[in-house]
């Protein structure tokens, strides 16, 4: 369900109810390549998504996900957070030439699994983005984000570390 105001504001409300049957998916413990898990996992969930137009040059927009999963075990599946979302504030210049944004996303509730070990409860996160564009013309635009800005120490699979702070940045050239 979706709404969108002529103002700008949009609201949008989406219920997902899937069933996967004999899910192909990489072994990221093992390294013992591409598996199959025989049977039928599933995933349901909610997921709220919003834009609200401040004024002309803000906006405040984000998505939340309540996800509700399980495999063929009746577990949790692996790597799948019941809890995500983010939050973001997003500027633009009177002439659209500067656009900036603000994010903020988040992760809870999540497992992993370990060979040899079993299942583990992957940490909660939450990180910081900040992005930025100038275009000089319709031909040139220069760019740069910052990703993980506080950098944030976590994991989406257990054992391999996520990046820490990382700038990037860079000229755009349309023909």
């Amino acid at each position: 369900v979706e709404y969108a105001a002529a103002a700008g504001l949009r609201l949008e409300l989406t219920y997902f109810d899937q069933e996967i049957e004999d899910e192909i998916f990489f072994d990221l413990s093992g390294f013992s390549g591409y598996l199959q898990s025989l049977g039928t996992s599933a995933s349901s969930g909610v997921e709220i998504a919003f834009e609200v137009p401040l004024n002309e040059r803000w906006v405040i927009l984000g998505n939340a996900t309540y996800n509700d999963t399980e495999n063929t075990e009746g577990l949790q599946r692996i790597r799948r957070p019941e809890q995500l979302g983010n939050l973001g504030v997003q500027f633009r210049s009177a002439d659209q030439n500067l656009r900036m944004l603000a994010n903020y996303r988040w992760s809870s509730d999540a497992v992993d699994e370990i060979f040899g070990v079993g299942r583990v409860p992957l940490d909660d996160y939450a990180v910081f983005d900040i992005s930025g564009a100038y275009s000089f013309s319709e031909t040139i635009e220069v760019y740069a984000r910052l990703e993980n800005a506080f950098d944030e120490d976590y994991q989406e699979v257990v054992g391999f570390n996520t990046p820490g702070r990382a700038g990037y940045g860079g000229v755009r050239i349309r023909f």
